[in-house]
């Protein structure tokens, strides 16, 4: 016989079972409306200099005359992407998009009409450390490529590397070549002593030998950039900007850093205190194959131009070789140099008033400020000319006295009296330092330091009029010839004075600092100052009158 087990709640009323199925739903219902738990925040990115990779966007844009749809594809960016990605190395993360409509309008048929400041508002948070702006452009027979680099570190434009595109199919591999000629690597100065420097490559713990773009080479020239950020750790373009006439050039790795020389036109440059917030970069420098238009400007307002000072090239070891003159405007061009930096060395007559190191074509024009030295080189010239007359005076002194001890010897008193009337006509150590004090106010200059070079050179001058010009030796001349006229007429006999000897030459005198030592060839003779063997005696001096 078959038994069959009935479920207990079988035995249930109906009544029972659809309460505890309203009760099942309600509880099931009240759990579907609570409130969704909070989502976790993402864990917060720890920022390495030297271990986070660069974070490189690429804007491209193409415009409808070129005929590149693909352009604008996702698909096409991301395989973009990936191709300069590999091309750069381990050392960056690439993104691609298309370029925002604020940057597109800021350039119509170059990038090189583009500015940082056009571009900052173009530009998102999280704000990447380089953007390449890509633009894809008509040409005259096939679609051109201009390729920019814009550091964000440092604001600064990069030159522009340029491609043609005879074929549509490889518009990513020129894309990816202009990008990698384009990419500047960037560094940050740890430490710096005298003329060296401590550079921390950015990305450099991820570097891999010739794998990545990023990596400094010994020999690459830098720029030294000063940044001001703010508490978020960011700069606006106007919070960033270059120091001036210093370079830096890299040398050999050691350990993380990199061991560079430091080359300015500024004394320790990189040294002193800059606060928490300062850093000291350094960019890579790509010069074109262009010259650089270099002007001299005067420091003191309205800045003049400074015309006719000398420019030239002096490297280590090597011979100076000269690069020109300024022109009217006070300007002069460099040409390229095939390798290094230029050590350009600003000379006016015989002071060099700057040493300026230069790269050129990494920029069309640039003005040096100098102090105005043209009062300094017209004293110079003055006192050359009063130097000249010095030496001729002290040698026609001499002579003088030889011929005055010889007639005296001889008992020929009037030919002794008549070399004396000469020698009072030659210029007198009054009559020279009179012309030097009416003059010296005319070589007045509003650069200190210029000024205190022009003080120098008169002081210098007086010295020299001190000791070379005695008046004394004049009259202990005529003391002489007044005794043997004396003897004569008391009847006595003329003393027999032995034959004098030979003058005996005049010791030359150390040259006043940046005047020339001999006198200048064709300088004309200070006026009523006859020259030797020129005749009768000469007509009186005409005081301190320069004409």
């Amino acid at each position: 016989m078959t038994t069959f087990v009935t479920p207990r709640a079988a035995f249930l009323p109906p009544i029972l079972l659809w309460i505890a199925a309203i009760c099942c739903a309600l509880v099931a219902k009240g759990q579907d409306e609570s409130p969704p738990a909070a989502p976790k925040p993402p864990p917060p990115v720890v920022f390495s200099w030297d271990l986070t990779p660069y974070d490189v966007l690429v804007w491209i844009h193409a415009d409808r005359a070129a005929s590149l749809p693909e352009v604008t594809t996702s698909a096409w960016q991301n395989l973009l992407a990936e191709k300069v990605s590999a091309a750069l190395g381990p050392g960056c993360k690439v993104r691609v998009t298309a370029m925002p409509d604020v940057a597109r309008r800021e350039f119509r048929a170059s990038l090189a009409e583009l500015t940082p400041a056009a571009l900052a508002p173009a530009i998102a948070k999280p704000i990447p450390d380089k953007i390449f702006l890509v633009a894809c452009m008509t040409g005259v027979d096939v679609p051109s490529l201009e390729i920019r680099e814009l550091d964000l570190r440092t604001w600064s434009l990069g030159p522009i590397a340029r491609r043609e595109l005879p074929h549509r199919s490889i518009i990513g591999e020129e894309i990816t070549s202009g990008i990698s000629e384009a990419f500047r690597p960037l560094g940050r100065v740890e430490s710096a002593k005298d003329n060296g420097a401590a550079i921390l490559p950015r990305a450099g713990g991820l570097l891999i030998g010739d794998r990545s773009r990023g990596e400094l080479k010994s020999g690459d020239i830098l720029r030294v950039y000063v940044r001001r950020a703010d508490r978020f750790g960011e700069a606006k373009p106007q919070d960033v900007g270059p120091i001036h006439w210093t370079y830096v050039t890299a040398g050999a790795p050691n350990g993380r850093f990199v061991d560079s020389q430091v080359l300015s036109a500024l004394r320790q440059p990189l040294t002193g205190r800059f606060g928490s917030r300062v850093e000291k970069l350094v960019l890579s420098v790509r010069p074109q194959a262009a010259e650089t238009t270099l002007h001299l400007k005067s420091r003191q307002p309205p800045h003049p131009s400074l015309a006719g000072y000398e420019i030239f090239d002096l490297q280590p070891n090597q011979q100076p070789m000269p690069l020109g003159f300024t022109d009217g405007d006070g300007r002069l061009s460099i040409p390229p140099r095939a390798t290094g930096i230029y050590r350009l060395h600003v000379r006016h007559g015989r002071e060099v008033l700057a040493r300026l190191p230069l790269v050129p074509g990494t920029e069309k024009e640039v003005t040096a400020f100098l102090a105005d030295d043209g009062p300094r080189l017209d004293a110079e010239g003055f006192l050359s000319g009063v130097q000249e007359t010095l030496i001729d005076t002290v040698a026609r002194r001499q002579v003088a006295f030889a011929r005055i001890e010889r007639l005296i010897g001889k008992g020929d008193i009037a030919g002794a009296a008549r070399e004396m009337e000469y020698l009072r006509l030659l210029p007198t150590r009054a009559q020279l330092a009179a012309q030097l004090s009416n003059q010296q106010a005319k070589y007045a200059s509003g650069e200190l330091p210029v000024q205190k070079k022009i003080d120098k050179l008169f002081t210098d001058t007086r010295q020299l009029l001190e000791k070379y010009l005695d008046p004394q030796e004049i009259e202990v001349q005529a003391a002489k010839i007044e005794q043997a006229r004396r003897g004569n007429a008391e009847g006595q006999p003329p003393v027999a004075l032995p034959e004098p000897a030979a003058p005996k030459p005049v010791a030359p005198f150390a040259p006043m600092p940046g005047v020339p030592a001999n006198p200048i060839p064709g300088f004309p003779p200070m006026p009523g100052v006859p020259m030797p063997g020129s005749g009768p005696a000469p007509p009186p001096f005409p005081g301190s009158t320069v004409k």
